[in-house]
């Protein structure tokens, strides 16, 4: 029993990868809107997920100490014009991908 749930657990980790996350890379533009920031780079969007249909290209919820956290560094980045990447979930809400991840 433990080596079935062992290979349905592995099984799961791997379809659910970030291979099916979008990314892109560039300066930044962001909007607040409620309880929400949206942020696009200057870049195409790549491996965009199919829920993923409008625009801006990336959303997060500013629900926590990290949400605020992504949020200053993003508004940083874009006052110094600083290109960087953005990573999504795979996931969306209202058609914009679930921002995870800010790479420099």
């Amino acid at each position: 029993m433990r080596l079935l749930l062992l290979l349905l657990s592995m099984l799961v980790f791997a379809f659910s990868s970030e291979v099916y996350a979008g990314s892109a890379v560039g300066t930044l533009s962001l909007e607040s809107n409620g309880g929400f920031v949206s942020v696009s780079a200057s870049g195409a969007k790549t491996n965009n997920p199919a829920c993923s249909t409008s625009t801006p290209q990336f959303t997060f919820e500013r629900d926590s100490d990290v949400a605020a956290t992504m949020e200053t560094i993003l508004l940083a980045a874009q006052a110094a014009s600083r290109s960087v990447t953005l990573v999504g979930s795979g996931t969306c809400v209202g058609g914009t991908e679930i921002l995870i991840s800010i790479v420099d």
